[in-house]
């Protein structure tokens, strides 16, 4: 582990040539220069993408390039980058975001000044033609907030993660196909591990239409049920893909309830809109679902989450 060095961690699979050059680019005009960029091409058969990491590493020894042998996942692709980081500390970096010049000094100067294992950031949120399309709601900084809210759901934005390089080598990422971010925060948040974070907008943040939150928030939502039934139980430590597949399959997951659920959930979140300008219409169709389990666990979730969330910041606020 070299000190002071911060590892800056980035898996592609199929980003644009543009979106990945811009984010290598963000991390290289970094105002704080000490750092390696570890990154891992997830698909062999992209040339594309292997010919522009070929041409910025030429440019730019800080960049270390690998190449998996097969597709792994995001998971196993970030596990592989972690063992190969040389850094004190580790910071996470999407293929198609854009961090701000001064966001690893930043978080760094957090993390030191305060004794933090984990420090994550606001964002910026940009189309997929790179529009500014608007910002993240405010996030709970202190890490005793933070620490409550997560029980409930969380609000981390996942690419400006800074790690101490320490502790993420010992916990590392669970192989789950979406949440792995919130089983990270969870486990961490268990283990005692403290959590801070700034409202500062360190990162421009890449919203898809076909992005995993937005394609399958079954899955999201079912994920993150069964990792806060972990968390209560104390089994966070132990993945079990098994016991996992089970889970999906004991609630009938497949694509046919993925898209109902998506049809559900959109319809539920249009009606709150339109209940706030005082129509009306919309709920009484949603009303012959409400008999489904899953459909009232979300709407349980969803409120208890954001009140515990509103309770928090209120509190936060005032004591700022």
């Amino acid at each position: 582990m070299e000190e002071n060095l911060i590892s800056v961690i980035m898996t592609t699979y199929n980003e644009s040539a543009k979106e990945l050059t811009e984010a290598v680019n963000s991390i290289l005009d970094q105002t704080y220069p000490k750092f390696e960029l570890i990154l891992i091409l997830d698909d062999p058969n992209n040339s594309d993408l292997k010919k522009t990491i070929e041409a910025l590493a030429a440019v730019d020894k800080r960049i270390k390039f690998y190449i998996n042998e097969k597709n792994m996942g995001l998971s196993r692709s970030l596990n592989r980058a972690i063992t190969l980081a040389t850094g004190e500390f580790i910071a996470r970096m999407d293929a198609d975001d854009i961090s701000f010049p001064n966001r690893l000094a930043e978080e760094r100067d957090l993390m030191i000044k305060n004794n933090y294992d984990l420090v994550t950031g606001s964002a910026t949120f940009i189309n997929e033609s790179g529009k500014i399309i608007g910002s993240h709601e405010p996030i709970l900084t202190d890490p005793i907030q933070i620490a409550k809210l997560l029980p409930y759901g969380s609000n981390l934005v996942h690419p400006s993660a800074f790690f101490r390089g320490s502790v993420l080598r010992e916990f590392k990422y669970h192989c789950y196909p979406t949440a792995e971010d919130y089983d990270l925060w969870l486990r961490f948040v268990s283990h005692h591990k403290v959590i801070g974070a700034t409202n500062k907008e360190i990162i421009k943040y890449r919203i898809r239409q076909n992005s995993m939150t937005q394609s399958n928030k079954l899955k999201m939502f079912l994920t993150s049920q069964y990792l806060r039934q972990k968390f209560v139980d104390h089994t966070l430590d132990n993945f079990d893909k098994k016991e996992y597949n089970a889970y999906l399959k004991s609630w009938g997951y497949n694509d046919a309830f993925r898209q109902e659920f998506n049809q559900v959930t959109n319809s539920f979140s249009q009606s709150l809109k339109n209940l706030r300008k005082f129509k009306f219409s919309g709920f009484k169709n949603l009303t012959p679902l409400l008999h489904k389990r899953i459909y009232r666990d979300y709407f349980k979730n969803s409120y208890q989450y954001k009140r515990q969330y509103r309770k928090l910041l209120n509190a936060e606020q005032y004591l700022s």
